[in-house]
């Protein structure tokens, strides 16, 4: 096979870079949107009621402006099953996905499971972040030494959301395909051009 064969083949790599790169963020953007909100609720409310349509795993979401300092150290978010007269736990994520628009972002910061039923929301002084995730992200925020130039966000503006929960799985799949769409157009640009002699 001589090289300038070798050249075509890498060329042809970039329109199939382009369109798994496409792909890749059509599934991006579907993962972040396609999670029906249940509920939404500020951080300057104290309590709101909603209700559940159908039992499965749902997401607790911080929606939040960007570049501001949250409450979320000072507050926290507790769900109560009026049906069963109860709380439910909450569970942490570590591999929080997040987004943003530049002026409000979005980040993935609990999980449970729930029945169909009717629940009530309440914001509560303390917080949902366990002790090591506090540290580690003070300690990141000390490293930065511009958090405490930023300003504490309104909390009205600041917002609990429950989500229904997509499967990571499908966001992992969505950031593997724009990765490697983007290698191939990276890969089909350098080598098309290189002579390979």
């Amino acid at each position: 096979m001589n090289s300038s064969t070798l050249q075509i083949l890498f060329f042809s790599g970039i329109p199939i870079g382009i369109f798994l790169l496409v792909v890749g963020i059509k599934m991006l953007r579907k993962f972040f949107s396609s999670q029906n909100t249940v509920m939404e609720i500020p951080l300057s409310d104290k309590t709101m009621d909603f209700e559940i349509i159908k039992q499965g795993r749902y997401a607790v979401w911080v929606k939040a402006p960007v570049f501001q300092k949250n409450h979320l150290d000072k507050v926290k978010l507790q769900l109560y099953n009026k049906d069963k007269q109860e709380y439910i736990k909450l569970w942490h994520i570590f591999v929080r996905p997040q987004s943003n628009n530049g002026s409000a972002g979005q980040l993935k910061y609990l999980f449970f499971r729930a029945e169909a039923g009717n629940y009530r929301a309440e914001i509560v002084e303390g917080s949902n972040i366990c002790k090591t995730l506090i540290f580690i992200e003070k300690l990141m925020l000390i490293l930065t030494l511009v958090y405490s130039r930023f300003k504490e966000a309104d909390m009205n503006k600041c917002f609990f959301q429950v989500r229904e929960n997509t499967p990571p799985l499908y966001g992992l799949r969505g950031t593997l395909t724009t990765v490697l769409g983007g290698v191939s157009i990276l890969v089909g640009i350098v080598f098309s051009v290189i002579p390979l002699d």
